[in-house]
């Protein structure tokens, strides 16, 4: 948990590091390596039961919305890069540069071989 305490924002029932939201990155990382791994309706379903998870954190007063939005896309990033990392030769990528007001940033376009 490197980000909880560098963020280190309160939760919205007073306890401490809310961001990003553990159990959604957990539940996301599963989902897509799922989604990746197996055929498409199993991908529905682990993303259904993941967003479930995330409307749960928000709905027992544990988690503010972009604590679970953020913890839903480092999940994902997660599930992806180790189905990729296992299986290297179903990933293609271009790194792109992109310009923004405040400067430039980097991001890869992947491409899956179907």
């Amino acid at each position: 948990d490197l980000i909880k305490p560098i963020a280190n924002e309160t939760r919205p029932s007073g306890g401490r590091y809310s961001f990003p939201s553990g159990h959604s990155t957990t539940a996301f990382a599963f989902a897509s390596y799922i989604a990746t791994e197996h055929a498409w309706y199993y991908g529905i379903a682990s993303y259904i039961m993941a967003t479930c998870v995330a409307y749960s954190r928000i709905a027992s007063n544990f988690h503010y919305p972009h604590d679970t939005v953020m913890g839903a896309a480092i999940g994902i990033s997660y599930g992806l890069s180790q189905y990729y990392k296992n299986n290297p030769d179903k990933l293609s990528y271009i790194p792109l540069l992109i310009p923004s007001s405040d400067g430039a940033g980097m991001q890869m376009l992947f491409t899956r071989d179907f």
